[in-house]
Formats: structure tokens, C-alpha cells, sequence
């Protein structure tokens, strides 16, 4: 009879109906209430209905009367790995490996565990470990590649992203690792990007979560009324303490609410920075956790003109919902540095710098296939912490420093090396890099091996772990002089960071957007002498700058004010062409035409 139990309540589960299962379970245990299979699926059912507690009760009761049962000690490190206790789980996912080393399951989750836990040579080895053991398995696949990425080893993290992919071609999951990374290899050409996007891009839609018929077609129930009053709403998981939220937030506050209403649908987990956002916004939603259709349904019922969504194929993104149509306008824009190739996103929000017009090309007349919309203007606006402190003055004389606090995943060999050239060409000059990855042992072992490659010794390299808060952070650039850009993934956030605390940056214009972004903020500022063609000119332009250091101290002295008085600071006027880009997708979809 408990097999019997045990075989149907697994068959509910599989079937999506946890529900179900532990109803059943639930019966079976109050008979025999220490059976380890029954405790064990018991959890996992409880697991998916999100009850977490009584979850891990019953993994914790499966495991004591079946403790050599690897499948016991997997499944509940799952579920720590779920509810962020990373290192139990670590400890869950060793003995799993340690009662059932042929299995690869636990190496996949001991990989996830060590990434969010900062080892990354740890979940590289149990990456490894988990492909050896299961070669075709497209999750062992995709962990290998975000510790590869996670480590700094792009190209390979590359091949292994796209081997998940192709191993499983009916679904969508492994899709947004695999594009994202590909904006970091700087062996790939913007083309060879832009096809794999609208090639895999659509298989997001296998994620939808619940039976596509239930959501049914899309027909507007809006007025096609060309200078009415627009209802917007902004889907993102990143109101939070978040860069994305330096950039919104304001648009979100100045928004002309006589001409526009302002909507947000919170997908992320809420900070003590979220309710100021929450304030800003006419109307506010938080749809984390909420199924794929009930969100189609939340969002059609809204009867929005326009949706804006923020994330493209980052974590916390819904592109598998927007991609079922529930506005009649929808736009990419922020969050995510290139097209998503998923179905119905209308438009991206770029600049004529960014993504310069081809000959012939048509500039914001038309909608569909994510067609481009340049602002007349820097893309971005940035909006500095008022907590920020007073830049350093600069001390002339000691060497030169320079530096990137770039992330790890940006820090890639291409810009090790180039950042390697320019600073060995100026005697004496030392790089500090500081960012989470460098608390890694493996990181830091390869990033100086890659230095000395083209000529930079260990001694002129300062490696520093990331620090805990946002103010110091900031309080760190008083030990950089000239900040380098990453390439081919620019910097975004930490460009404008850099200016604000008083730092010059020397960037490299590359040919997609992911690589002229820098140049975009650095011409917003009025620096375009610190923009760099290629490789050569960026080492000589840093080098120059570098070399004289009256103009550099000059520079440093007024960059804060340059900024604040530079278009990349004026609020008021993204804001205006923001809603001149919203009004004028709005024209085109209501038949009149668009406007500039």
C-alpha cells in the first residue's frame, strides 16, 4: 500500500499538482510517520507549494532514518540553496557527493552553491565534476559555464552555455545565461551576437509557466487617441538597491503625471530602497512569485498603452509573459545591453551614439521586430547618491594610479590586456582593480598571469575584494587617478560613479552597442578626447593623460561639477525626451506618424 501511495503522489507531483501530492502524503505519514521515501517526497512537494519550513522538516526526518540515501541530502540542499543558506547547503550537496559519487546531481548543486558563496575555484572543480559525470546534461552545462563566467573564463564559459542550449532545444531556461555571456567574449563579432539572439532568443517562450490557451489572443482595449493620456507601466525586478534604479527612479519621479500615469510591477525582492521608489510610482504592484498566465492576465486587465520592460535576459526578467502581448506598445530598454530576439518587443531605447544610424536606415519610424528608437540625447541619465563623499584631491606626487572596479565578468582578457599595455607604458604607473570575483584565489592567480602576458609584473598590480556598502565603495576611488574602461563589455554605472568621484576614464569604442556605451557618457560629459578608437590610441590616450599631470589634476578638480552641469546629470531633460519617445511610439501605433 505505501508503494502504492508513494508511486501516485509522485505521479501528481510530476504532473505539476503538489497540491495533490501532499494531501496524499500527508495521510500515508500520520500511519508511518518516520518513512523515509514518504518524508522525502513529502518534502519535495511541500518545496513547490513554497512551504519551506515544513519542507526541510521532512527532509531533516527522511535523512535521519536513511542517512546513507544520497537523493535525501540532494534534495534538501536544493532546498537551502532555494532560501540563500549557501554554505548549509554546500555542506548538504558534500555528503550527497560523499554516499553517491556517481551521481552528478549533487555536483551541479554544490556548483550553484560555491558561486553564490564567492569559491569559484570550488564550483569550477564541482562543474566539472558534474559534466564528467552527466555529459549531456544541459544543467551540469549551464553551471559549468556561470562558474567559468563567474571565474573569469569567458570563452570557455561560452562554449559550455551553448553546448546547454543545444542539449536542450525545446525549452528556454538555459537561454538567458548563454545570451548574456556572449556580450563579454571579445572574439565574437556584434553580427555573430545579434543572430544567436533572434536565433535562441523565441525559445523563452517554453518557459511559459501554465497552458498558453488559458491567456488566449491579444486584442487592444485602448483608444487609439494619439494625445491622450497615457497609462505606462515599467516591469523590472530591480526596484531595489540596484544600478538599474539610479537610472529609472528619476523618470519614474518626473514623469508629467497631466500627460502621463505612471505604473510599476515589482519582480524582485524589496530593500530598504524600494518603498522610496514604490512612492514615486502612481500605482504600484509587487508580481514576484505570480504565475506566468495570472500575469498576463494582471497586465492585460491594467489596459496599459505602453510596458516598459527592464531586464531583457537577466535574472528576475518576464520576457516569456511580455512576449505574449499585454500592451499594445512594448519597449526594451536599460537592463540589457542588445536585442532579445523574443516576439512582440516593439522597440529598444537607444542613442544615435550607441547604435549610430546605418546608411538608409530610418530613425524612429517604425515599430516591430524591436526596431531601434535613439533619444536625441545620452541614453542614460544618472542620478549620484547624496551620501557620496567629496572626491579626494589629487596627490601629484606619487605614481600614477590607475584602475577599474568593474565587475569580474567584465574584467575579461581583452580588457586585462589592454588595461595591461597602458599602464606598463607609463614608468612607475600601478593598476588596482577591485571587485567580489578578487577574493577568489583562482581569479586573482589568473588575472596577474594575464597582466604579465603583456609586460605588467604582479608588484604594479593592487587587487582588492570588493567592499560592503555603497558609500565605501565610492570612498575607494580615492586611490584610483585614472579609471580604464572594460571592452568589449563597457561599463555603465560604474563610468558615472567614477566621474562623480572626481575620476577621469579613458574608454574604447567597439561597433555594438555593449561597446560604445562608454562613448555615450563620455560625450554627454564633454570629454570626447578621452574616447579611444582602437587599441593603440586607447594606450596612448591614457598614457598622455597620465603623463601630464597639471591637466590631469585640473581635470580631476572639476569633473564632479562638469558632470552635474552636463546632460548626463540633467533629469529634466531625459525625462522629456523619454516621454517625446514614449509619445511618439504611441503616434506610429495609433497611425499618425512618429515624431523625432
Amino acid at each position: 500500500m505505501i508503494e502504492q501511495v508513494y508511486r501516485d503522489a509522485h505521479a501528481e507531483l510530476e504532473a505539476g499538482r503538489p497540491d495533490l501530492a501532499e494531501a496524499m502524503l500527508r495521510r500515508a505519514l500520520q500511519k508511518m510517520p518516520s518513512h523515509p521515501d514518504l518524508n522525502g517526497l513529502m518534502g519535495m512537494a511541500l518545496r513547490r507549494l513554497g512551504r519551506f519550513p515544513q519542507a526541510e522538516f521532512h527532509f531533516q526526518r527522511a535523512i535521519a532514518a536513511a542517512p546513507q540515501h544520497g537523493p535525501f541530502h540532494n534534495n534538501y540542499g536544493n532546498l537551502l540553496l532555494e532560501t540563500g543558506r549557501l554554505a548549509e547547503a554546500r555542506r548538504a550537496f558534500e555528503t550527497a557527493r560523499r554516499v553517491t559519487p556517481g551521481d552528478a546531481s549533487p555536483c551541479m548543486g554544490m556548483c550553484s552553491a560555491c558561486i553564490g558563496l564567492g569559491d569559484y575555484e570550488a564550483a569550477i572543480e564541482a562543474g566539472r565534476r558534474g559534466v564528467a559525470l552527466a555529459p549531456g546534461h544541459p544543467r551540469a552545462l549551464a553551471n559549468l559555464g556561470a562558474a567559468l563566467v563567474s571565474g573569469g573564463l569567458i570563452e570557455e564559459a561560452v562554449q559550455y552555455h551553448r553546448a546547454a542550449i543545444e542539449a536542450d532545444p525545446d525549452g528556454g531556461y538555459f537561454v538567458p545565461g548563454y545570451l548574456a555571456t556572449l556580450h563579454y567574449d571579445g572574439t565574437l563579432t556584434p553580427e555573430v551576437v545579434e543572430r544567436e539572439h533572434r536565433r535562441v532568443g523565441p525559445r523563452v517562450l517554453a518557459e511559459f509557466k501554465g497552458e498558453v490557451e488559458a491567456v488566449g489572443g491579444w486584442s487592444p482595449e485602448v483608444t487609439r487617441e494619439p494625445e491622450r493620456r497615457l497609462r505606462v507601466g515599467y516591469l523590472s525586478s530591480d526596484f531595489r538597491s540596484h544600478s538599474c534604479a539610479m537610472f529609472i527612479e528619476p523618470i519614474i519621479e518626473r514623469h508629467d503625471r497631466s500627460r502621463f500615469e505612471v505604473r510599476c510591477y515589482f519582480n524582485g525582492e524589496a530593500d530598504g530602497e524600494t518603498p522610496r521608489i514604490k512612492a514615486k510610482a502612481d500605482q504600484w504592484r509587487s508580481v514576484q512569485g505570480m504565475g506566468d498566465v495570472d500575469l498576463v492576465a494582471l497586465l492585460r486587465a491594467e489596459k496599459l498603452d505602453v510596458l516598459v520592460e527592464l531586464n531583457g535576459h537577466t535574472e528576475g526578467g518576464r520576457l516569456e509573459v511580455v512576449a505574449r502581448r499585454v500592451a499594445p506598445v512594448q519597449v526594451t530598454y536599460l537592463g540589457y545591453p542588445n536585442i532579445t530576439g523574443v516576439p512582440n518587443i516593439d522597440a529598444r531605447l537607444v542613442d544615435a551614439i550607441t547604435d549610430p544610424a546605418a546608411v538608409g536606415d530610418g530613425v524612429n519610424e517604425r515599430l516591430g521586430a524591436e526596431a531601434l528608437w535613439r533619444l536625441p540625447r545620452c541614453f542614460v541619465c544618472f542620478r549620484p547618491r547624496e551620501d557620496a563623499p567629496v572626491p579626494i584631491v589629487a596627490d601629484s606626487s606619487r605614481p600614477v594610479r590607475f584602475g577599474s572596479f568593474n565587475a569580474g565578468f567584465k574584467t575579461s582578457r581583452s580588457s586585462l590586456r589592454l588595461w595591461g599595455r597602458a599602464v606598463a607604458t607609463v614608468p612607475g604607473a600601478v593598476l588596482v582593480l577591485k571587485n567580489k570575483q578578487l577574493a577568489d584565489e583562482g581569479v586573482r592567480r589568473r588575472t596577474l598571469a594575464t597582466l604579465a602576458e603583456v609586460g605588467l609584473v604582479p608588484e604594479r598590480v593592487t587587487l582588492l575584494p570588493a567592499t560592503k556598502g555603497v558609500v565605501e565603495h565610492l570612498a575607494s576611488y580615492g586611490q584610483m587617478d585614472i579609471a580604464l574602461d572594460c571592452f568589449p563589455y563597457n561599463g555603465t554605472t560604474t563610468t558615472c560613479e567614477a566621474l562623480w568621484m572626481g575620476v577621469p576614464v579613458v574608454v574604447r569604442r567597439g561597433a555594438a552597442h555593449v561597446s560604445r556605451v562608454g562613448e555615450s557618457l563620455l560625450t554627454a560629459v564633454g570629454l570626447p578626447e578621452l574616447i579611444a578608437a582602437d587599441d593603440d590610441e586607447f594606450v596612448r590616450v591614457a598614457a598622455e593623460l597620465a603623463g601630464d599631470r597639471a591637466r590631469l589634476a585640473v581635470l580631476r578638480a572639476g569633473l564632479r561639477e562638469r558632470m552635474r552641469a552636463s546632460p548626463l546629470c540633467d533629469q529634466a531633460g531625459m525625462t522629456a525626451a523619454f516621454e517625446g519617445a514614449l509619445r511618439g511610439m504611441w503616434r506610429v501605433w495609433c497611425g499618425t506618424g512618429a515624431t523625432g
